[in-house]
């Protein structure tokens, strides 16, 4: 997936960003929509609203057979996912944590409860499981950036995602 011809691809995937403080309501996807177009919206809204609970869940489904959960406060619907969906899905949730959890492991998430360092457990198991599976590039990604992670964290694992204090109650506008 590509941003369209117009749009950089900077601002493409700033959209993901959904806890920034620009931002559209849910009532206007259509908007977003004509931006970036159906496919890519589906990815970005089904991106914000999961639990990633039912992302790690639906990891061991059968073809055919992916889905996630929208959180609580998006209604707690089922989102089925074609294969497609799901792999693009899955592509953009490891890339997302991949580019951020070293930055993020030096600081303390008082709202997740972290310590420094926390991070690099935060569904460890779950990002190897999706690198493994997307296999190439994704796979070499995970493997650079956890040979970075100190020795001193190597043995948190926290499958689970913490409850966030606050929630996303929008999308981001470019």
């Amino acid at each position: 997936m590509s941003p369209p011809p117009n749009m950089d691809p900077r601002q493409f995937l700033e959209t993901l960003g959904c806890d920034k403080d620009y931002s559209v309501s849910f009532s206007r996807r259509h908007d977003i929509q004509a931006l970036i177009g159906d496919k890519a919206e589906f990815l970005v809204h089904t991106f914000c609203v999961m639990d990633l609970a039912s992302l790690d869940a639906t990891m061991g489904a059968p073809s055919g057979k992916h889905q996630v959960l929208a959180r609580k406060q998006h209604g707690n619907h089922v989102v089925p996912l074609t294969d497609r969906q799901y792999r693009d899905l899955i592509t953009v949730q490891l890339a997302d944590w991949l580019e951020q959890v070293e930055r993020y492991s030096h600081m303390p998430d008082p709202k997740l409860g972290w310590q420094p360092g926390d991070a690099w457990g935060h569904r460890r198991n779950g990002y190897r499981r999706m690198a493994e599976m997307l296999g190439g590039v994704p796979l070499q990604a995970w493997k650079d950036t956890y040979a970075r992670e100190p020795e001193s964290t190597k043995h948190i694992v926290n499958d689970v995602t913490p409850e966030v204090k606050h929630y996303i109650t929008s999308v981001v506008a470019c």
